[in-house]
């Protein structure tokens, strides 16, 4: 008989007496082993709850379901064994990899490995916008490279880098992928001028870009093109040094 999936299941004999007519049975359980069809499938990405790391090894669709190994590379340190395995960011470094290998009891006997690599964002912005008293405006900030993916936020208070600017009907966030936008209708010289910040986080790093956004009003662009270079001079250190805190 060719084995297959299908044949998994209990089995029963029966017997019965053809005098006495007794019976007895006697039953039993066909396990049917196969392998995962393809190979593993490493992942990392966000813990939903914390700061840290999660990293996934999916191999789907053998029985008995197969183990698994996570180790550092170089260097096999073990991490852990787990198909779901959980990192804080003191474990962790700008391009570190970690690589799981799955067993299952019909081989191969050297396992299948994948390899998966964690690095921090990287941000991509116009460093200068400009928006008419009464109008709209759209700031935009593009996340690169990062794995896992970052959490985005948008600040304004240099004071408490930790506040995140909030929707309202004035300011709308968006997000698609890895790409985050901050429009800002009605532009306001005394409310809305001045610089915005983009921050990105993963448990890799954290990474910051700052927006100057130049309201016109009674102030020419040219004035406030020079105004905009010396302010963005003076503050730069301090702005990184408040918001990567």
């Amino acid at each position: 008989m060719l084995m297959s999936k299908n044949l998994q299941g209990n089995y029963t004999c029966s017997a019965t007496n053809v005098l006495s007519r007794r019976q007895r049975k006697v039953t039993t359980e066909l396990l049917v082993y196969w392998p995962p069809p393809s190979a593993p499938q490493c992942s990392a990405g966000l813990s939903p709850e914390s700061a840290n790391l999660e990293l996934t090894c999916n191999w789907d669709g053998g029985y008995p379901d197969p183990t698994f190994l996570w180790t550092e590379e170089p260097g096999g340190v073990v991490v852990g064994n787990s198909k779901l395995q959980t990192l804080s960011p003191s474990q962790l470094s700008e391009g570190k990899k970690f690589k799981c290998v799955g067993s299952h009891i019909l081989g191969p006997e050297s396992g299948a490995s994948c390899v998966v690599q964690i690095s921090s964002p990287l941000l991509a912005s116009r460093p200068m916008k400009t928006c008419l008293v009464g109008g709209d405006v759209t700031l935009t900030c593009q996340v690169e490279g990062a794995n896992p993916p970052a959490r985005i936020q948008w600040l304004r208070n240099l004071t408490q880098p930790e506040t995140a600017i909030q929707p309202s009907s004035r300011y709308v966030i968006t997000q698609q992928g890895q790409s985050s936008s901050l429009t800002i209708h009605n532009c306001s010289q005394d409310q809305d001028g001045g610089f915005y910040f983009c921050r990105a986080e993963n448990p890799v790093g954290v990474r910051a870009a700052d927006i100057w956004l130049s309201v016109k009003g009674d102030r020419t662009w040219v004035t406030s093109w020079f105004w905009w270079i010396r302010k963005r001079r003076r503050k730069r250190r301090r702005t990184r040094e408040l918001l990567l805190k």
